[in-house]
């Protein structure tokens, strides 16, 4: 460790490995654009395409997720690849709902001119973010079910990438951003609202279950039994969660070198 701002061992891509980069980018994106107008020329959905465009915000996780195979700690590893999935599928959930967002607010400010239709394919959009976001918090519930179990300390930064990409290995971090800690935020947030979401439809099935009774309903009285033992199991593995969430938050590795003890010597 040089001076404050470095990790690891000097790692310069020169100028021809910028250039190669600048290129590999600017063809991924055209890539991306061309199938969100294809997408848009087969489903008339515009909104559909923008979040097929949003997929290229998740590439890159994607392909680190890959490369973590390589990684011989099988655990370590294996939860670097859990966090880089979730991590790719939260990006493109937030940049799509950015989309959406954008798109509500110009409805808001002059509903005429947009035409219901508009209204159902943002539906049919908002659909595929929901589930991008939902298997980013299962991935990343994933991970951290693994950091729990075998107590781990990772990293996760930019540079990451820039190392699959080389192939350097262990990888050559540059900077302080650990971006464990925002995926593990994020995920304690979603974990929050699933909790709020599973408190209500415990609340509900409770008055149902009450007014079964009250009108000695028999097959309401078993509908609202079912109903509450499955939304309690399903707080109870939120609940779970919810603590292995908050666990890997505080665990975080601090510095690069708590994640890659081969830096050390240690590994």
């Amino acid at each position: 460790m040089s001076d404050d701002t470095s990790y690891g061992p000097a790692f310069d891509l020169g100028d021809d490995g910028w250039v190669r980069f600048a290129n590999n980018a600017l063809v991924t994106w055209s890539v991306f654009i061309s199938l969100g107008l294809i997408v848009f020329e087969f489903t008339s959905n515009a909104f559909l395409g923008m979040v097929i465009v949003c997929l290229k915000f998740g590439l890159p996780d994607l392909l680190a997720a890959k490369w973590t195979f390589d990684d011989p700690y099988r655990a370590r590893g294996s939860a670097l690849r859990y966090f880089s999935i979730a991590n790719a599928f939260y990006k493109i959930g937030l940049f799509g709902v950015m989309i959406l967002f954008v798109i509500r607010v110009a409805w808001l400010i002059d509903r005429n001119n947009f035409m219901p239709m508009f209204i159902s394919q943002a539906m049919i959009a908002s659909l595929f973010v929901f589930f991008g976001m939902f298997i980013g918090y299962i991935c990343a519930a994933k991970a951290s079910s693994l950091v729990c179990q075998h107590r781990l300390k990772l990293w996760l930064d930019d540079e990451f990438y820039r190392s699959r990409r080389y192939r350097v290995f262990p990888p050559v971090y540059i900077g302080r951003r650990n971006h464990i800690r925002a995926i593990a935020l994020l995920t304690v947030l979603l974990s929050v609202f699933f909790l709020l979401i599973t408190t209500l439809g415990l609340y509900w099935s409770g008055t149902y279950l009450a007014s079964a009774v009250r009108n000695a309903d028999r097959g309401s009285i078993e509908r609202g039994a079912a109903y509450i033992g499955a939304l309690a199991v399903i707080l109870a593995c939120l609940v779970g969660l919810f603590s292995q969430q908050t666990r890997t938050l505080r665990t975080a590795a601090r510095i690069p070198e708590e994640c890659w003890v081969e830096w050390t010597g240690e590994g």
